[in-house]
């Protein structure tokens, strides 16, 4: 009947692929280029408010000096607190800005003992409008 042919073994260059395979691999390397995670690069993200500086400190420092003029950071704010809604704006702001970042709002108070004490309730009053709960109280230097 019939017969089969004997097959021929095909001999494959195992060598020669593998040369080839670390030319490959070796031309990849040299000329793909390593990029920085997006993690390591240093950039700020944009504030959730527009007018406020984006380096908001967790806690704010509100000085009441002799004269009954209230300061928050070095920087004077009212002389008439008990008339003046600027310090409760500004400790509503930092209490939006801080509960927008999850971190507590803490605020300060260093009251000179010649200044009267309605003008350091009406600094309490007004961390009490904004919300603001952790208030503490330090000896004026």
């Amino acid at each position: 009947m019939f017969k089969r042919k004997p097959t021929e073994k095909v001999i494959f260059p195992i060598s020669a692929m593998i040369d080839c395979t670390f030319l490959l691999l070796i031309y990849f390397i040299s000329v793909c280029s390593l990029h920085k995670q997006e993690s390591d690069l240093l950039m700020q993200l944009p504030s959730l408010s527009s007018g406020l500086s984006s380096e908001i400190p967790d806690e704010q420092l509100i000085e009441v000096k002799p004269d009954n003029s209230v300061w928050i950071n070095d920087m004077c704010i009212t002389t008439n607190p008990m008339n003046d809604t600027a310090l409760s704006g500004l400790l509503q702001k930092f209490n939006e800005i801080c509960q927008a970042g999850k971190i507590p709002a803490m605020v300060t108070i260093s009251a000179n003992a010649a200044c009267s004490h309605q003008t350091v309730i009406s600094v309490l009053d007004a961390c009490a409008i904004a919300g603001i709960t952790n208030v503490t109280f330090t000896e004026d230097e």
